[in-house]
């Protein structure tokens, strides 16, 4: 996902890159957070959504691996 999205940060991918930083481990993508979230509202809100309507003031509050 990392590659598709053309986002090629070695904290997403490399273990000893990640290793070293903050969190220690690597990453999930935050456009995977995102896209599975999105995805997950549809049977909440749609049903057959295929589309969003817009986010506003979204915030990846912790992260996620």
């Amino acid at each position: 996902f990392t590659l598709l999205t053309m986002n090629q940060h070695p904290l997403h991918f490399d273990k000893e890159y990640a290793a070293k930083s903050e969190f220690g481990k690597p990453l999930v993508n935050s456009c995977l957070t995102l896209s599975i979230v999105a995805g997950m509202s549809v049977s909440d809100i749609s049903q057959k959504a295929v589309a969003n309507l817009g986010w506003d003031k979204i915030k990846l509050t912790a992260p996620v691996f």
